[in-house]
């Protein structure tokens, strides 16, 4: 089935990166504002579409505006035939929540943009999902090895333990703690040294191949 308005929608989409790469700001904004009037002319009606939601979400620069167009996107999404839009929706919400610091729910939504990602032929979309486990997995580790590390709550903690046994975040403990010495940061502190063998004794019970990035200097 042929998405609604699709020519319209991507000419809107081609004509807003036209206008940034010559940065035409009058021109992106009259673009963006035709994709925004066929999104509100159709929310009600029968040729309402994800697509139509998720691609005005990607071109808005403020993540809470983002945030609210992507869930109407969703809104929009009944039905199995739109799992795909599902999946990349829910991600575009995670890297919003994850910009704007709400770390738990863009680990829910990665989550399920993961699961409803499961049945679906398209590589790129997973390799999307997996990167965007290792950001939320930087961003978390990060706050645990600042210098004052009293900012680092103990809900910090248990969110890194939810991600323990996903691969993903396993991988980004090792690169991360790869490139803390590598760049010649400042050793970590005890209660980060700490907290971080923690999450690492965790994930490697069930991950036996787990074995580099784990020295520490003091």
């Amino acid at each position: 089935m042929k998405i609604p308005f699709y020519d319209e929608v991507h000419q809107c989409a081609v004509d807003m990166v036209n206008a940034s790469e010559i940065d035409d700001r009058e021109a992106h904004w009259q673009a963006y504002n035709q994709l925004k009037d066929i999104c509100e002319a159709h929310e009600r009606g029968e040729f309402n579409h994800p697509f139509q939601w998720e691609s005005l979400g990607d071109f808005t620069y403020d993540n809470e505006t983002a945030i609210w167009i992507y869930l109407k996107a969703l809104k929009s999404a009944n039905g199995s035939d739109h799992q795909e839009f599902i999946a990349s929706i829910k991600l575009a919400l995670a890297k919003r929540y994850r910009e704007t610091n709400k770390i738990d729910k863009a680990i829910s939504e990665v989550q399920q943009a993961k699961k409803s990602a499961e049945d679906i032929d398209d590589p790129d979309l997973k390799k999307e999902i997996r990167w965007e486990f290792l950001s939320i997995g930087e961003v978390l580790l990060r706050a645990l090895v600042e210098l004052n590390s009293d900012k680092c709550s103990e809900q910090d903690l248990e969110l890194i333990k939810e991600l323990i046994d996903v691969d993903e975040l396993g991988i980004a403990l090792d690169q991360f703690c790869a490139m803390w010495h590598e760049t010649n940061k400042p050793a970590l502190n005890k209660k980060s040294e700490e907290i971080i063998h923690q999450c690492a004794e965790l994930w490697s019970k069930n991950h036996s191949t787990y074995t580099k990035g784990l020295s520490f200097k003091s």
